[in-house]
């Protein structure tokens, strides 16, 4: 029945849907209930093995229906579970102070980064390898030092998480190379994207789903079995099984990275090959130099943005290529 179940769910919700959420949620959901059968007094295996068959494919088929509908409810829940991880906090005092803190290491570590490169002329040979790895998490873990023809300042752009000074890195390459609002063309980016590439975009994002989901269930997780202790009185197991959730949830964590950085960098990949092909499906003539793209993508996010009339946009586009 499992398998079954696990075959059709795949099939309407999607290898996504499974991989990032549905089998995150079922094993957290075995991991609690196998808790309260080794802690709770009066719940053991035996309240199981007095159902006959029937009873039990019911009772099972009730539990999998329920943590897929929870899964289902998580799955419309990834976006703002990113962004929590990513550092989009609530304004609470508290949230605010340690928002504050984290965001002053990673500036430091940013001016720190940006020292060490200052100085890469001057340094020698056998220095080279680890300033090329510096240089690495400089590009694709921190905003871009410059944005040519904007007020721009780095440290407004830096994030409180590493997940998120990733994500914000691979959001500002586009703009900053190409004078392009990634957020604000990616949708119809993709249909342009081969379907190849976008199937490794979506493996890689199915990864940091799992990881991510992961982590936030082994802290609520963790916060089950400090409830159990409290108001059950129960082994103090749970202390060792707290710790333990708590490690493996920042294990998931710091998992999630490793995916998190290779789909940023397909993301900029995917700028730096498609973005002309977009601007064909779009209808506009292909721009000569990098410095006419960049105003014609200028032009183009005032037409989306404002809604400027198709006739004076293609009067603006026709100006720009004179």
């Amino acid at each position: 029945m499992f398998s079954a179940f696990v075959g059709e769910a795949m099939t309407y919700f999607g290898k996504g849907f499974l991989l990032a959420v549905w089998m995150p949620v079922f094993f957290t959901s075995a991991a609690i209930g196998t808790t309260l059968l080794i802690t709770v007094d009066k719940l053991d295996w035996t309240l199981w093995n007095d159902l006959d068959k029937s009873q039990q494919i019911v009772v099972g088929f009730i539990a999998l229906v329920a943590i897929t509908t929870l899964s289902f409810f998580l799955h419309h829940l990834q976006v703002p579970i990113t962004r929590l991880f990513e550092g989009y906090w609530v304004d609470w005092p508290i949230v605010k102070r340690l928002k504050r803190y984290k965001k002053a290491r990673y500036c430091a570590r940013f001016h720190a980064l940006e020292k060490t490169l200052s100085n890469l002329g001057n340094a020698a040979s056998s220095d080279m390898t680890k300033l090329a790895w510096k240089t690495e998490i400089f590009l694709r873990q921190y905003p871009p030092k410059h944005i040519e023809g904007l007020p721009y300042d780095p440290m407004a752009y830096i994030m409180p998480t590493q997940l998120g000074n990733i994500y914000r890195s691979a959001e500002l390459y586009s703009l900053a190379r190409y004078g392009l609002e990634s957020t604000l063309f990616w949708p119809h980016l993709i249909e342009v994207i081969p379907e190849s590439f976008l199937q490794r975009l979506q493996d890689l994002k199915i990864a940091v789903d799992f990881w991510l989901l992961s982590s936030l269930l082994l802290m609520l997780y963790a916060a089950t079995t400090v409830i159990s202790f409290i108001f059950l009185k129960t082994s103090a197991v749970l202390i060792l099984l707290f710790l333990m959730a708590l490690l493996l949830s920042y294990g998931c964590y710091r998992t999630a990275i490793t995916p998190a950085l290779a789909y940023g960098v397909l993301i900029r990949v995917a700028f730096d090959l498609y973005r002309r092909p977009l601007l064909e499906k779009l209808g506009c003539p292909l721009p000569a130099t990098l410095s006419e793209e960049k105003k014609l993508w200028k032009h183009l996010q005032f037409f989306m943005y404002n809604g400027a009339p198709t006739d004076q946009f293609i009067k603006l586009l026709t100006t720009e290529q004179a």
